[in-house]
């Protein structure tokens, strides 16, 4: 492996590595303070911090699209993803990181039915196998010690809506996909901000307070969402589709071990229920037929092909980890 494989592998694994720890950055940016809020802060920065590199690259490419364009498609896919973070982040204050970082990627389980739905057909029998192992999986993390808690419920919800957003819009086109992520991730921004003011009850508690707290809020607008998205998008000209999906599937993993770093205990019944679902998500992300015929195309001595930008993928994921 030399250089110009390493880097691209490894920024895509620090992407994995960051999502995985955002449920305990959650934690202590939320701990008191209104959700509302800091969800309005978190994008609020992460636009500030995405904003420039999006005019510049508006400025080198001034055909890729137009931001009355991205408008038009970023702020309803905004407003669901503003459904998705209200569920996500007030059920990772409400239970543990690891199991809140399990449990959102059963989304990758539901994508699948979701578009057997959209296309009036039964699942294939690959993607039911994962939905079951998958739900085996989530019955023996949830059994065990305390028992279902409303934040794992709310983290599921938030995880069958991301995948059914995911199922409906996989195959739409974005010519412009930072731009419009920035504008989603506006939409994110303004709405949360509505609902402290709108909500009752929403903005109690207030600003985060603390050092702790604020630098939790800068991590989670930073490398969580904003050097997230660059990464993948530089990351996803110089490797495969196939090795960053390899890359990412690790982010449960990381979560169970940033839980437990924070002092977090799994037993072996719940270790197991992650291992479980990491397997089903693994199954049904991993594109397993495309990497062994990479491989072999490799060991042939033939060259690559281009590589797709994924961006817009990684805006469907990345700001929702």
């Amino acid at each position: 492996m030399n250089l110009r494989t390493l880097a691209p592998d490894a920024a895509v694994l620090s992407v994995a590595l960051v999502w995985g720890c955002s449920f305990v950055a959650v934690q202590a940016a939320a701990a008191g303070a209104s959700v509302a809020l800091v969800l309005g802060l978190r994008f609020a920065l992460a636009v500030l911090l995405l904003l420039p590199v999006a005019l510049l690259l508006a400025r080198r490419r001034p055909a890729a699209g137009t931001w009355r364009g991205a408008l038009r498609r970023g702020w309803p896919a905004g407003l669901l993803l503003l459904v998705i973070f209200t569920l996500e982040t007030h059920g990772a204050v409400r239970t543990s990181p690891a199991r809140a970082g399990v449990l959102i990627a059963v989304f990758a389980v539901v994508v699948p039915f979701a578009a057997a739905l959209r296309e009036r057909r039964a699942p294939r029998w690959g993607a039911a196998a994962a939905g079951a192992v998958a739900v085996g999986g989530v019955a023996l993390l949830l059994g065990p010690g305390g028992g279902v808690r409303t934040g794992d419920l709310l983290v599921l919800a938030a995880a069958v809506v991301r995948g059914v957003v995911t199922a409906m819009d996989g195959d739409r086109e974005d010519p412009d996909p930072l731009r419009s992520t920035v504008v989603r991730l506006g939409v994110v921004s303004a709405g949360s901000f509505a609902a402290a003011l709108l909500v009752p009850g929403a903005a109690d508690g207030g600003l985060p307070s603390g050092v702790g707290a604020w630098g939790a809020l800068l991590f989670l607008a930073g490398p969580c969402t904003a050097f997230a998205l660059l990464a993948q998008r530089l990351a996803s000209r110089r490797t495969s589709p196939e090795r960053v999906a390899v890359l990412l599937v690790t982010e449960p993993v990381w979560a169970a071990a940033a839980g437990v770093a924070v002092g977090e205990r799994l037993g072996a019944v719940q270790v197991l229920g992650v291992v479980l679902v990491l397997g089903a998500q693994a199954a049904l992300r991993v594109p397993w037929g495309r990497l062994r015929a990479a491989g072999a195309t490799r060991g042939r001595g033939a060259t690559r092909a281009p590589v797709a930008e994924t961006t817009g993928a990684l805006a469907e994921h990345s700001v929702s980890a």
